[in-house]
């Protein structure tokens, strides 16, 4: 199939890595402010810290961009609507934050977070997933890239959605409040073809592609209807 072996992580002390406006791009020398292992890209910064009590039950040492806004508890993407778990969770059963496709569906299935009880939040579809795609068009919502909610088969996938090959297009595909590690997140759809598969999208390659549900470990963030 087309799944790649996972790299190895690193622990990030405090949990807030990721996707920012003001991402610098990685030399193959690890000399800029982000740290780089294995393809996996870190902010060295947690961010500012809230100055106001948190009306979501987020720790005040965690920056988070809800409060007391309508998505509590996360990230609300103007252009769809959806609100995304934010910033990422570090799982306590993975040293780097990954962890495997069932382990993703059962916590956003028993996500309480934001005043939501469980049940509200799931596991993105790859549709879904593909929406928060920023500065690569073939992988972006309606790009070339056939791999869909209404295409899950094998035979959706073709180069295009293979991404940014060359070194010098890869960065922060996503949007830029959005924190995260810039690596492959899972999505709740299965490879219509081989269901030991399912879809996942990178953030930094902007790539699309099927990882092995029951060995592969990769990163996970929950997302439910906004407001």
């Amino acid at each position: 199939m087309l799944g790649w072996p996972t790299c190895v992580g690193v622990m990030v002390a405090f949990g807030v890595v990721g996707c920012f406006h003001s991402y610098v791009e990685v030399g193959d020398d690890d000399s800029d402010a982000r740290t780089e292992v294995g393809g996996e890209v870190y902010a060295d910064d947690v961010g500012e810290v809230d100055a106001v009590d948190d009306a979501d039950g987020v720790p005040d040492d965690v920056a988070d961009h809800a409060d007391a806004e309508t998505c509590a508890g996360g990230w609300l993407d103007p252009t769809t609507g959806l609100c995304w778990q934010d910033p990422t969770p570090l799982f306590d059963d993975s040293s780097t934050g990954r962890v495997s496709w069932r382990g993703a569906v059962d916590y956003c299935e028993n996500l309480d977070r934001g005043g939501r009880a469980a049940g509200t939040w799931h596991l993105p579809t790859i549709s879904e997933l593909r929406s928060l795609v920023r500065g690569w068009p073939p992988i972006e919502t309606g790009g070339a890239c056939g791999v869909t909610d209404h295409c899950l088969a094998g035979s959706c996938w073709s180069f295009s959605c293979r991404g940014c090959t060359d070194a010098a297009c890869r960065g922060a595909h996503c949007p830029g409040d959005l924190r995260g590690p810039l690596y492959a997140y899972w999505s709740s759809s299965i490879n219509a073809t081989d269901d030991r598969f399912a879809w996942t999208v990178d953030f930094f390659r902007a790539e699309v592609r099927d990882l092995d549900t029951g060995s592969v470990l990769v990163f996970a963030r929950c997302v439910r209807p906004g407001p």
